[in-house]
């Protein structure tokens, strides 16, 4: 069978398909700024947060864990755990670079991850630029016109503040992980296979 438009632009992009699927639905929905951020965070080898090393005097994990979390306040968002992540990566990028590694320490966060977000994100919107460059020229030599639903590659990076549309954008890339409430602790996943949270 034939590769849809969408099939293309996600085999274009450096990203898991679910990744890639939320970035072009970010582009008809006008968000590809956060989500292109968002993406390369979820991209990263590892979580930007770190627990603070032992002290001398052997701090204890759970005490370690408890003010990681207490740091971790300040970048929640009520909207979703997706938002922190973009929250933080914001907070970092807007920094001068002598400032970075003492705020990350400050905060319990990895510069080695966040430095690696920074480049993945970089990547990220190189490939975009480059697929609208290709996109442009295909367009000249294209026979029959693009269908309505076809993304179109963007000029530029756009960017909303609107949280709604930024969720419906990553769930368009992990449709897989909705679940449906079927109980008090028992959920109906697609498919409709059972699963269970721990109380």
């Amino acid at each position: 069978s034939e590769i849809t438009a969408i099939g293309r632009t996600m085999a274009a992009l450096p990203l898991s398909p679910a990744l890639g699927r939320m970035v072009i639905e970010a582009q008809r929905m006008g968000c590809l700024d956060e989500i292109v951020s968002i993406a390369a965070c979820l991209s990263a080898d590892r979580d930007p947060f770190v627990l603070p090393p032992p002290t001398a005097d052997g701090v204890n994990l759970d005490k370690a864990r408890k003010a990681v979390n207490e740091l971790r306040k300040q970048f929640s968002d009520k909207n979703s755990d997706f938002i922190v992540l973009l929250n933080v990566f914001r907070e970092y990028a807007k920094r001068p670079w002598r400032e970075r590694e003492t705020w990350c320490r400050r905060n319990y966060l990895s510069i080695r991850t966040l430095e690696e977000i920074v480049a993945i994100r970089r990547d990220l919107v190189d490939a975009l630029r480059d697929f609208a460059r290709s996109d442009d020229d295909n367009d000249e030599n294209r026979a029959t016109p693009r269908g309505p639903d076809a993304p179109r590659s963007p000029r530029r990076l756009s960017s909303s503040a609107d949280y709604d549309t930024i969720n419906r954008c990553v769930l368009a890339g992990h449709v897989q992980n909705v679940c449906v409430a079927a109980g008090k602790y028992d959920y109906l996943a697609v498919g409709k296979h059972s699963v269970y949270l721990h109380p």
